[in-house]
């Protein structure tokens, strides 16, 4: 497994805050709306989110930051997938939204098809630009290399004028 980079999830010297993006050499990380956002980190890999959507186990959505990523799903299932949750009404209460690396996630036919098809990209800002509220996409977590660890129930601050997630809480004992 290879090394984190020198000063990967080190703070900030803002108290007890982290940010995800410190250290982090990549060049993907990339604002779709700017803004800040408070709140609980609720989230994981969109496939099973979504499967818990009507079940005792789907997260409360209000007033969180949603973070999500995946790994082989062509555009056209995040289409499907956050339209779902569109129309479940569940993405119109957060407050904001972090996304991670999602990798092997291109439509193998893209090239091949005369038809138009929609890249990753343009699902992400066709979906989640109405929303209006701040959303990172490319940030290091999902099934990647450096992957950042999300503790899940803390409270962050995603910081879209500078494309990081800040965890603002102590979350190891």
């Amino acid at each position: 497994m290879e090394s984190l980079p020198s000063g990967w999830g080190e703070g900030r010297g803002e108290g007890s805050s982290v940010s995800i993006t410190k250290g982090y050499r990549g060049k993907t990380v990339k604002i779709l709306r700017h803004g800040v956002a408070h709140g609980q980190l609720i989230g994981g890999n969109l496939s099973l989110l979504c499967t818990t959507i009507g079940t005792p186990w789907q997260p409360p959505f209000r007033g969180r930051i949603l973070f999500f990523e995946d790994v082989g799903e062509p555009p056209y299932r995040f289409d499907r997938m956050l339209t779902h949750l569109l129309n479940c009404g569940l993405l119109q209460q957060v407050a904001g939204i972090a996304i991670g690396l999602n990798a092997d996630c291109a439509d193998p036919q893209a090239r091949r098809t005369k038809e138009y098809r929609q890249t990753l990209a343009e699902v992400l800002q066709e979906r989640l630009l109405p929303l209006k509220i701040p959303v990172v996409t490319g940030l290091p977590f999902g099934h990647v290399r450096q992957n950042a660890t999300l503790p899940v129930g803390a409270h962050v601050t995603l910081d879209a004028q500078r494309g990081d997630l800040i965890i603002a809480q102590p979350v190891v004992a």
